[in-house]
Order: structure tokens, then sequence, then C-alpha cells
């Protein structure tokens, strides 16, 4: 099972397995987030980091993304971004965009929780 807890100062916690795997659903619906690298450390900036953006998301946010929501409706959290490409099925487009197709992404859920993904990802 996933961690529910994401982030050096635990800023995205999930409040159990079903809200995970909708969350995960949510994330493969382009039309709600981008996720994104921005290698801040090529600027002398910030440090590397992956955020994803959350410019059109639909109403009803899950608890732990609408907890996790920082300036411009980001989530800043590399920990569990780098989770979904390691673990889910997310890719890296060569350059900025990291996404996740359904398909793709759904193999990586246990069947008892197909249909919080679903219902995620058709919000």
């Amino acid at each position: 099972m996933p961690e529910l807890v994401w982030g050096k100062d635990e800023q995205l916690c999930f409040a159990n397995q079903d809200e995970y795997y909708y969350s995960l659903g949510l994330l493969c619906n382009s039309n709600w987030f981008n996720i994104v690298y921005e290698p801040n450390k090529s600027t002398k900036s910030w440090e590397n980091a992956y955020r994803i953006q959350c410019a059109n998301c639909p109403v009803d946010l899950p608890k732990a993304f609408q907890n996790a929501l920082r300036s411009q409706k980001r989530i800043n959290n590399n920990d569990y971004v780098e989770n979904l490409i390691n673990n889910h099925n997310f890719v890296k487009d060569g350059n900025k965009y990291i996404s996740g197709n359904y398909s793709d992404v759904r193999k990586t859920v246990p069947d008892a929780y197909l249909t919080d993904f679903d219902a995620g990802y058709n919000q």
C-alpha cells in the first residue's frame, strides 16, 4: 500500500487509500491539473521542484489537495510526484511536463480501489 503522508513537512496527507486513489485518478485528467518539473538550480534560484498546478481544478478537491495548496493554486511536493513517476507509470515529456495516461496508471491501482480511481478521473 502506498504512503498516505508526503513531503518533508508532511504537507500532503491523504485520509485513507480511497482518497489516495481518487486523487490519483484526478491527476490523470489533464483538464484539471498540470504536473511540472522546474529546474530552478540551473537559474541559481531555489532547489529543483516538482509542482502540481491546479489552475482549472474541479470544485470538490479531496481534502489532502485542499490542505496542500499553496500560492498560485499549486502543490509543491517532490516526494509525491516522484512516487507518481516511479510507482504509477507517470512519464516526463523530456522537458517540463509530467503526465499519467489513464490506462497505464490504472494498471498500478489495486482492484479494491479501481472505483475510487475511476471516480477521480471522471470528475
